[in-house]
Order: structure tokens, then C-alpha cells, then sequence
């Protein structure tokens, strides 16, 4: 059972989401596996948990801190039926153009190669943790100045964050290691990921890792809670976003990724992000990765396929 203890969403695009999970069961209990456009700084607050990102599972203590890149595959898996409280920051890379120069999110692109677990010690040392409560009471706050003071306060949390993840790589006892590598669907994963301008089938994947189609698609499934044709439609549409808010035509970007036909990149496009590829300009494209914009608010010249 999900509680919402506090859940934010600022006109620029950062969400804040303070949750508190039961798992009524005796087994683990896992939540479905998710890949999105946002970066995502997870902090426990209390409970045991493992934080599953790319076919490798993670221990996360409690008063630590997982960093999550864009477009990983990555899920909750709770320990027993411990309550967990947690709180998760998102926000997209297109939040700070002007602040290129100060390299603010070089600590989430370290993230991506190192998947770094901050733990406990460091946290504190950096003031990470009560960044993070800073940033929460300024949603709480009937203020006109909110979403600005929020957006400050995200700054200075990437920022220390920057820091920490600097004192990690001079002192290796700090790298945090996964305590687990799911091997089918982590090579799945880089596969896709290395070959996502090219056409991708299951019989690809099967040549490649030398295994059986009907292994990798149950594999996969089991370790992960999702499809992998659904991981390979999100990881498609996700880099098309990408392309398209760098001005490339939606015909030339379904070109690029690989498709056949653009009516099957149209259809994987509007499936995630439920609009059509060519209406992206016209809409806040940090509300487009949870479907926070209806079709139906679009004009009708652009509810038609483009």
C-alpha cells in the first residue's frame, strides 16, 4: 500500500515525492520497473530496500542516497514487509541551460558510468539530506516565490552532490559496488542501449548473448517486471524525444532509430508520451513523460498523424 505524505510538481518541471510504502507480504515486493526522460535523486528515509537499475541491484541503507539517470530501467524492491518511507526528486537535464559552465550535472553523468550509491557518511558530511528537507518545505509553502526557491535549492542539492561524488572517486573505499548482476537482462540492456539507431528484435538479442528467444523473453519478464519489446518501444521513443527537442524532423527521426514505418514510431510515440511527435514543440516538454498532457488539449490539426 502507497501513501502520499507530500507530492509536488513545479510549473518547470521538478517533482517532488515524499511516499510511505507497506508491503503486506511476507515475500519482497517490487515495484514495476520504469524508464524515463528525468534524472532522479532517491533518498531513504527509513526501511530496507534494494534499488534495481540496469539489471544491477544496489543496497540502499537507510539516510542514503541512489542516483538514478535518464532512460535506465529501474525499480523498488522492498525487503520483507518493512514500511519504507523515501523521498524522490526528478527533474530534467533542459532545467539549468544557463548554468552549462558550472557543469551542475556532471555528479548524475559520473552517476551513469559508476552508478553511485551515496551512503550515509557522505550524505551527512555534504548536507545532502537536509538539502533535500529544504527542498520539500519550500512545497509545502503557499509562496509566490515557490518554484523559484525550490529550483534554487535543487541547484545547491546537485551541486553538493557534485562534491560528494568528487571525494568518492579520490578515495576508492567510498565505490559502492551492486550486490547482485541479473546477466540476461543487463546484457539485454547494453545491447539496446549500443544498438538503439538500429532495428531490434528479439532474434538479434538471441544471436548476440547466444540464447534462446524464448529464454531472454521469460528472463527478462522475471528480473525486471517489464516486456522486453516494451523496454525497446520506451528506449526508442525516449532518445526520439531527445533528437526532436534538438530541432531533427520526426520523419528523419524515425529514419534514425530505425523503423520501417513512421505509423509504428507515431503509435510508440503517442503510447508514452500521448501526443504526436510533431505537436512536441507546442507543449512543456518537461510534463511530457508521465502523460501529464492530454491529446485532447492539442488543436485538432495536430491530433492528426504527421
Amino acid at each position: 500500500m502507497e501513501h502520499i505524505i507530500l507530492q509536488y510538481i513545479s510549473k518547470n518541471g521538478i517533482r517532488l515525492h515524499h511516499l510511505l510504502s507497506n508491503n503486506d507480504n511476507s515475500k519482497k515486493g517490487i515495484l514495476k520497473a520504469e524508464t524515463h526522460v528525468l534524472y532522479e535523486i532517491f533518498y531513504l528515509i527509513s526501511g530496507k530496500v534494494q534499488y534495481s537499475i540496469n539489471g544491477k541491484i544496489y543496497n540502499i541503507p537507510p539516510k542514503s542516497i541512489a542516483i538514478v539517470p535518464k532512460n535506465t530501467l529501474h525499480s523498488v524492491i522492498f525487503e520483507n514487509n518493512l514500511p519504507c518511507e523515501r523521498i524522490s526528486l526528478l527533474f530534467s537535464d533542459k532545467l539549468f541551460p544557463s548554468f552549462n559552465e558550472l557543469d551542475v550535472l556532471s555528479a548524475l553523468d559520473n552517476a551513469k558510468n559508476f552508478s553511485f550509491v551515496l551512503p550515509k557518511e557522505i550524505v551527512e558530511e555534504f548536507n545532502l539530506d537536509g538539502i533535500i528537507k529544504k527542498c520539500e518545505e519550500r512545497c509545502g509553502l503557499a509562496d509566490t516565490f515557490i518554484d523559484l526557491d525550490l529550483t534554487i535549492c535543487l541547484l545547491q542539492l546537485i551541486k553538493n552532490t557534485n562534491k560528494a561524488i568528487d571525494k568518492i572517486l579520490s578515495e576508492k573505499n567510498y565505490l559502492q559496488h551492486s550486490v547482485k548482476i541479473y546477466t540476461v537482462s543487463h546484457n539485454c540492456i547494453q545491447y539496446v542501449n549500443k544498438h538503439i539507431n538500429e532495428k531490434i528484435t528479439l532474434k538479434h538479442l538471441a544471436n548476440a548473448l547466444n540464447l534462446s528467444e524464448s529464454h531472454i523473453r521469460q528472463t527478462f519478464k522475471k528480473e525486471t517486471g517489464t516486456t522486453l519489446t516494451n523496454y525497446i518501444q520506451q528506449q526508442k521513443v525516449q532518445y526520439a524525444h531527445q533528437l526532436l527537442s534538438e530541432g531533427m524532423a520526426p520523419s528523419l527521426v524515425a529514419l534514425e532509430l530505425g523503423y520501417d514505418y513512421y505509423s509504428t514510431f507515431y503509435d510508440h510515440y503517442v503510447k508514452r508520451f500521448n501526443i504526436p511527435p510533431r505537436a512536441f514543440a507546442k507543449v512543456d516538454e518537461q510534463r511530457l513523460w508521465e502523460n501529464d498532457v492530454p491529446i485532447t488539449q492539442l488543436k485538432n490539426k495536430n491530433n492528426k498523424k504527421q
